[in-house]
């Protein structure tokens, strides 16, 4: 099996091909951000984790150039997924965990969403960041998610029951522990919780976490 990585932050490679080596996954790992449309971002090489990126510019097609970068930082490109993958690829499984950007991050994917070649998404939905990608709220925000994922089957990804993609209230669809204690999961607090989809061509009930455990979900 083969694992197929985009990555804008260069301190995370290393600690990334670790254990897929170790399940015996052959990798690619790319320092790029995946984008709909051309853009750059400035990477503080020294920063952990998400705090180590600058906000993209304010618009997102914009190809403005980004300040010059230093012995601590690095610039950054995008690139679409549609343009990254393989011509014959399949992808079984995608995981998406992007602070915000994941509308996006979803859009790079056009191509290979209309082909079929994407069969199932996991990905954290993050509304309260959605702002600094020019989503101007949660209505629109929503709105493109239903329109990228029509035809697809998409739940809460901690007990399986329908994802309405809009506003509701977190308590009517709360999820079992570990999940309501682990915040870092983004499914214990209603800033941001997982979403798992379903391609029309695949097969729900057979698919990877379609049923929950007994104890999930009420």
């Amino acid at each position: 099996a083969r694992a197929e990585l985009s990555s804008a932050l260069p301190r995370r490679a290393a600690a990334t091909v670790h254990p897929l080596l170790q399940n015996n996954l052959s990798a690619r790992i790319v320092n790029h951000l995946l984008a709909p449309t051309p853009m750059s971002i400035m990477i503080d090489k020294k920063a952990p984790g998400n705090g180590g990126f600058q906000a993209p510019p304010p618009k997102a097609a914009s190809t403005r150039p980004v300040a010059e970068p230093s012995q601590s930082s690095t610039v950054v490109t995008s690139v679409r997924l549609d343009t990254l993958m393989h011509a014959d690829a399949i992808v079984e499984l995608w995981h998406i965990d992007v602070e915000g950007a994941e509308i996006p991050v979803l859009q790079s994917a056009s191509g290979l969403l209309r082909a079929g070649r994407i069969k199932r998404v996991i990905f954290e939905v993050s509304r309260g960041l959605w702002h600094k990608y020019n989503i101007p709220s949660a209505e629109e925000g929503y709105r493109q998610l239903r329109e990228i994922f029509e035809g697809w089957r998409c739940t809460w990804a901690c007990n399986a029951k329908p994802f309405p993609f809009r506003e509701t209230g977190f308590g009517k669809y709360r999820c079992s522990a570990p999940w309501v204690e682990n915040q870092d999961l983004g499914w214990g607090g209603g800033a941001g919780h997982d979403v798992f989809c379903v391609a029309p061509s695949v097969d729900f009930h057979e698919t990877l976490w379609a049923t929950p455990p007994p104890s999930a979900g009420r």
